[in-house]
């Protein structure tokens, strides 16, 4: 002290707080005194560094992504991770005071998912990050601007993520044939959400949605028996898969491969395929898709046959373009000679032939031949002989009340081999000989009506067999709108009147108005006499009174007309 004066000034404090404050002990004497000062506040002071916690690695559960020197701190492309950056002063304070924008860029390769800006607060900043592109050695670099800091992380591996998405290099564009291996060779990338290629080796399986058990494989390295629904697997290698020597033997304008990894599936574009080329006898086949038949010699088959072109793997050949020939082959090829157009062209693998005949009857062998040498035969073809006779096969009857043939006539179709012709087209005329009878009787009547008595005898040969009888009532015109009336209608005895009955009245025959006194009206028409005709004898009786006067000049009449037919 000096003249009770004690002052310390060269004190520093290098350890910034909120609260401080100063202890002073005086002795005087023999007596301690302590005095303690007012709470003050020791701030940091200026930022000298910029301090930045290390990557979190995840290494220790995955494999590296490089083969040597990797970086022992690994980070999974687009996993969000945390750091903690703060400012130190030269005594390594915190500098709690300090705000602004701490910037973290990526260097090396790799990046950033999202913008790499953060603020300070109260000397301390909490990034939040994830990197999106994987490299093998990356670094962070981290600032802050306005005060010229920066600093940068200990080198780091990223690597990819799950598997998010697959890529087909090159689509296959052109067409394909059945049987060639598909061009150019399916090419796939496997890759996470960030399209980094995945490093992990993965197995990919292909196969063909439309028709799976038709996609083969040449390689030697997979056995298709192996592999179920002929599912071809390959392992990638660096996020890459190739799927060489696959060939499909069905021939389709629209199929897919079907690529399927992890659950993941990728369809490529459709893809069309032709029929194997045929170039000489083994690369394809003939086959008789409907087969000659319904011959009758020197007659056009009635079924001519019809060729398809197949290739070796059962596809029609639709792009083929050659011909086919037909001959006779064996024992009757000197005997018996075919005829009509026996060369045809194929057009879309298929040919027709129309006008094919043979001259003789018999069994044939024909023979189908291609340009290259494929061949098909047909053997024990039946050509029956030309139409000789016809045989009645059921003899016909009359249905009278039908009107029909009952049952009808069959009459079968023989060749000059005796064989009937089943399958002869033929126009077969019939006439039907059958004699018929009719005889009309007339009467006047008077003003008053009439009296009718009409008698048929011996219509029909006594020696013949009746079919059919059957009677008419015409009544010439005349007025009965008011008065007319059928009192009686027999015939051999027996009462007809009720068939002349209509709900209302016995005027059902009458003419309802003048409409010519010339004209007959109906009374009775087609009434079915078979049964009473048969002793050849019809007694008709009929009655009509009138009470009005007809304003027709002419008397009224009445015609009966019997009619039918017999047969021996």
């Amino acid at each position: 002290t000096t003249s009770g004066f004690a002052n310390f000034d060269n004190l520093t404090i290098d350890r910034a707080c909120p609260y401080y404050s100063l202890d002073f002990i005086v002795k005087i004497g023999k007596q301690l005194t302590y005095i303690e000062s007012s709470i003050f506040q020791v701030l940091s002071s200026s930022p000298k560094t910029l301090v930045v916690s290390p990557v979190p690695s995840v290494s220790d559960y995955l494999s590296p992504a490089c083969s040597s020197d990797c970086p022992s701190t690994t980070v999974i492309a687009g996993f969000y991770f945390s750091l903690s950056a703060y400012l130190l002063d030269e005594y390594n304070n915190t500098c709690v005071q300090e705000e602004g924008i701490l910037s973290v860029e990526a260097h090396l390769g790799s990046s950033l998912c999202e913008g790499g800006a953060y603020d300070f607060r109260q000397g301390f900043a909490l990034p939040f990050l994830r990197l999106c592109k994987a490299a093998n050695s990356s670094k962070l670099r981290y600032s802050v601007r306005h005060l010229l800091l920066e600093s940068f992380s200990q080198p780091f591996q990223v690597v990819p993520s799950t598997l998010s998405r697959m890529e087909l290099l090159d689509q296959v564009m052109d067409p394909q044939y059945a049987g060639s291996e598909i061009r150019p060779t399916p090419t796939l990338l496997l890759m996470d959400g960030f399209g980094n290629l995945i490093s992990d080796p993965l197995v990919v399986f292909v196969s063909l949605i439309f028709f799976p058990q038709s996609l083969f494989v040449a390689s030697n390295e997979t056995n298709a028996a192996d592999m179920p629904g002929n599912e071809y697997p390959r392992r990638s290698s660096q996020g890459r898969v190739e799927f060489p020597g696959l060939y499909t033997t069905r021939a389709t304008a629209y199929n897919m491969l079907q690529f399927v990894c992890e659950g993941l599936t990728l369809t490529s574009s459709p893809i069309v395929v032709l029929p194997a080329n045929i170039e000489r006898p083994a690369d394809g086949k003939l086959e008789v898709t409907r087969p000659p038949s319904k011959a009758i010699e020197n007659k056009k088959f009635v079924v001519q046959p019809r060729i398809s072109v197949f290739d070796k793997y059962g596809n029609l050949a639709r792009m083929y373009k050659g011909e086919i020939a037909v001959s006779i082959v064996g024992e009757f090829n000197m005997t018996a000679s075919l005829q009509g157009n026996k060369v045809q062209a194929v057009i879309d693998g298929v040919v027709a032939f129309s006008n094919l005949l043979i001259t003789k009857a018999g069994l044939f062998s024909l023979m189908f031949t291609s340009a290259e040498g494929m061949t098909v035969a047909v053997h024990d073809f039946q050509v029956k002989g030309s139409l000789r006779s016809l045989k009645v096969l059921q003899e016909p009857a009359a249905d009278a009340d039908l009107g029909l043939l009952m049952p009808f006539p069959v009459l079968g179709l023989y060749g000059s081999d005796l064989l009937p012709l089943d399958d002869y087209r033929e126009s077969v005329s019939v006439k039907v000989g059958v004699n018929i009878f009719e005889e009309d009787l007339e009467l006047d009547c008077t003003l008053s009506g009439c009296a009718m008595t009409l008698r048929y005898r011996n219509f029909y040969s006594p020696l013949d067999k009746l079919e059919s009888a059957f009677v008419d009532i015409d009544i010439l015109g005349a007025d009965f709108t008011y008065d007319g009336n059928i009192d009686r209608f027999e015939i051999n005895g027996i009462d007809f009147v009720q068939q002349l009955t209509s709900l209302e009245s016995r005027r059902v025959c009458l003419p309802r108005k003048i409409v010519d006194c010339f004209s007959y009206f109906s009374c009775v028409h087609e009434l079915n006499v078979t049964e009473l005709a048969k002793e050849n004898y019809l007694f008709i009786d009929i009655h009509v009174s009138i009470t009005s006067p007809s304003p027709c000049e002419i008397p009224l009449k009445i015609r009966s007309s019997l009619y039918g037919s017999y047969r021996l």
